[in-house]
């Protein structure tokens, strides 16, 4: 289907029947999934979080605690808490990675590395 119907029967809450939804594929860049309060589908706040409004107390106890953590490490054992609690309430379903490879002309000079293509800070020769 077209992302525009996608996006207009994702948020319906209504059975496949009837409207609604009951799964899609979508994907993120690696800076939308850099820790547990950035990644929005761990949201588990019922009506609040995402579609499919997932709903797990134990999930975003962790996440708020995360959120307030300021010491690195810490943070490191509450994120691997999340992702442990994750696996046991999944709130959605990881299928994999991939890179998307880029190819410029040699006379494009200043492309940033970068995980999605960035069209700033470039100069043709």
């Amino acid at each position: 289907m077209d992302w525009q119907t996608l996006v207009s029967r994702r948020a319906k809450k209504d059975p496949p029947a009837s409207g609604g939804w009951s799964a899609f594929l979508t994907s993120w860049g690696s800076v939308d999934v850099l820790d547990p309060v950035a990644t929005a589908f761990l949201n588990a706040s019922c009506d609040k979080a995402t579609f499919g409004w997932p709903c797990d107390a134990g999930i975003e106890k962790l996440r708020d605690t995360f959120a307030k953590e300021t010491d690195p490490a810490k943070q490191k054992t509450i994120a691997e808490a999340v992702s442990l609690r994750a696996s046991e309430y999944p709130t959605h379903v990881f299928l994999g990675q991939y890179l998307q490879p880029s190819a410029f002309r040699k006379n494009i000079s200043g492309v940033l590395v970068a995980t999605n293509v960035v069209l700033w800070n470039i100069e043709k020769k």
